[in-house]
């Protein structure tokens, strides 16, 4: 399942992708997620992630790497999670740019695969819930990276 879309972040560059960038902060607005360990500096973290899809729960271990960076402008990310019977795959680009008025605009694009029993499921519910997991968490971002 392929996931895009632009968000329009009232902040400069620089701190819009200072923000997105780090695992940390990232998992304050990222829906369901437990414990962030940081496995090496910046680039490699494993995450513990609960996602529910209707009545259908499942607690992902996930490995989280980002592939490519460059600083201010992009930034490529890569996640394999396992859960008891289910799997997720996902890949993630982020692309900044400066906006009007000292703004960054983000064009992101997701693609993610979920298999196994979660995704049997759960497949009617997944596009729905997916997208509305990727608004709350732009939405969430975006608040966060504005107001410091």
């Amino acid at each position: 399942m392929k996931l895009e879309g632009t968000t329009y972040i009232n902040a400069p560059r620089p701190k819009a992708y200072e923000y997105l960038t780090d695992a940390n902060f990232v998992g304050q607005c990222a829906p369901g997620v437990e414990k962030i360990e940081e496995l090496e500096v910046g680039k490699k973290f494993r995450v513990v992630v609960s996602i529910g899809f209707g009545m259908v729960k499942a607690t992902f271990n996930t490995d989280v790497e980002f592939l490519d960076k460059r600083l201010n402008d992009y930034a490529k990310i890569k996640a394999v999670g396992k859960a008891p019977g289910s799997g997720a795959n996902v890949s993630a680009e982020l692309n900044f740019t400066d906006a009007a008025q000292g703004g960054t605009n983000l064009k992101w694009v997701a693609d993610v695969m979920i298999i196994g029993t979660i995704a049997v499921v759960a497949n009617r519910l997944m596009g729905s819930v997916t997208q509305m997991m990727s608004k709350q968490f732009f939405d969430c971002a975006k608040g966060k990276i504005e107001a410091v």
